[in-house]
């Protein structure tokens, strides 16, 4: 295919018109910038748009018939030129264009791989950062009860400092931005430290005050009785570690499909019996596929993020809980018909 391109633009030729110097005077259009009569018989004049233009032969009522847009001979004028056409292989005439044409080419698909590169660097990033400020976190509460003393508050505002500092000199906005997000973030966080540690300073008796290690027990809270949105928010607002494991442990039931957020609605009781009527009757097999299939939907939307299961419809939560359900019992019974 190559070759027959080639021999096929080796037998295209093309006429280049060009514009030379020459030892007679042309009628020129001062708008086209072209010669509109070669070797032109009229009186040479050195005026611009003169009466004399109107009797060249090229002109009709006063229009050129070369000018394709039959520009008026006042747009006319003499000057030493002349035409000259040359002829060259179409190869030749667009070696250059192709060349620029294939450099063009290389040039985008290498700006797309590095676009790629880039996007999905700062996504890793963004991600790990996410897994970091968590970490944080937990160590941070871990710390509190190791070393009670400890004003973990103060160093998370001297941190806060630097990084205010720091965040002037960025050029980057997107870089900025994401400073500014973690730092709003760390202000939150130190504020419940601060929260936190002022607390246990009213709330600390004598012996407490002699035993420093023994750790502030929190009210406790029922986690199975509050609603997916209120348990990240109770996430973020607390740095009790018991209360973040039991959120972190019903969140992961909730993907699972082995507990549910507390169902309020008609509409939720409305979709959890046309769920059980569409999959009570099926089979392990089936329902085991149809589970497989819940939890990839859900996996993706939450990315490896157990918070993100806000994201999460709650309509497929529920029919993940009830697939689950099923298939757990329908298991159970196999294995021990006697309990049917």
């Amino acid at each position: 295919v190559q070759q027959t391109y080639q021999i096929h633009l080796q037998e295209q030729t093309i006429e280049k018109i060009e514009i030379v110097d020459a030892n007679y005077h042309s009628t020129l259009c001062a708008k086209c910038n072209q010669v509109c009569h070669n070797n032109c018989r009229l009186d040479e004049t050195t005026v611009v748009g003169a009466q004399i233009f109107a009797q060249c032969v090229v002109m009709f009522n006063g229009k050129c018939q070369q000018c394709p847009n039959h520009c008026s001979y006042i747009h006319h004028y003499h000057a030493k030129k002349a035409i000259r056409i040359r002829k060259e292989k179409l190869h030749d005439a667009l070696n250059d264009v192709k060349q620029k044409y294939g450099q063009a080419q290389a040039d985008r698909t290498n700006y797309q791989e590095q676009i790629m590169t880039i996007s999905e660097t700062k996504a890793f990033l963004e991600k790990a950062l996410k897994e970091k400020i968590r970490e944080m976190k937990m160590k941070s509460v871990q710390l509190c009860q190791l070393c009670s003393s400890f004003n973990l508050a103060k160093e998370f505002q001297y941190l806060i400092r630097q990084l205010n500092t720091d965040v002037n000199l960025l050029k980057n906005q997107e870089i900025k931005k994401q400073t500014d997000s973690l730092i709003r973030k760390l202000m939150n966080f130190t504020r419940l430290v601060e929260e936190n540690q002022e607390k246990n300073r009213q709330r600390r008796s004598p012996m407490q005050i002699i035993d420093r290690e023994q750790p502030m027990k929190e009210k406790s809270i029922d986690i199975k009785s509050q609603k997916t949105d209120d348990l990240i928010k109770l996430y973020h607002n607390t740095i009790d570690p018991h209360v973040i494991t039991l959120i972190l442990s019903e969140l992961h039931q909730r993907l699972q499909g082995k507990s549910t957020s507390p169902l309020l609605t008609s509409d939720e009781m409305i979709f959890i019996q046309k769920s059980l009527e569409k999959y009570s009757q099926k089979s392990v097999q089936e329902l085991s596929y149809v589970y497989r299939q819940l939890q990839k939907q859900i996996q993706r939307i939450i990315d490896a993020d157990i918070l993100k299961i806000v994201h999460v419809n709650a309509e497929l939560l529920i029919e993940n809980f009830i697939v689950q359900t099923l298939l757990d019992t329908k298991e159970k019974n196999e294995t021990d018909p006697e309990q049917t």
